[in-house]
């Protein structure tokens, strides 16, 4: 949320009942937080979540002729190999992330020349 030169951050964490309230403010460069504390744990991984969904939506937009999944396994297994993580997003969503992510960034300009045509 943004109002002229402030912006308030609030938790992600959001259900219909009881949402978290804790928010910061962001003004002039400076961070304040107000006086509710989250009211809810912090979920495990929620960093290395983070870490991941940024690496795929680089690596999305920086080869747009690589398979979205191909990238999402890239990552996970560059990223945490066989560990668990419950905060992570299913590899599903991060592949339609990064699909939307091609949508957005594909013109039709696009040089035809970049693309392997294959005839059987």
């Amino acid at each position: 949320m943004q109002r002229s030169n402030v912006t308030y951050w609030q938790c992600t964490v959001r259900p219909k009942r009881n949402p978290c309230k804790a928010l910061v403010t962001q003004r002039n460069g400076k961070f304040v937080k107000n006086n509710v504390l989250h009211n809810h744990s912090p979920s495990t991984g929620s960093d290395i979540a983070t870490k991941v969904t940024l690496q795929v939506k680089k690596l999305a937009a920086q080869d747009l002729f690589k398979p979205a999944s191909a990238i999402v396994d890239d990552v996970l297994l560059k990223e945490m190999g066989n560990a668990p993580c419950p905060s992570l997003p299913k590899p599903a969503g991060q592949d339609l992330q990064a699909k939307a992510l091609y949508k957005s960034l594909v013109t039709p300009e696009i040089n035809l020349s970049q693309f392997r045509f294959h005839y059987r």
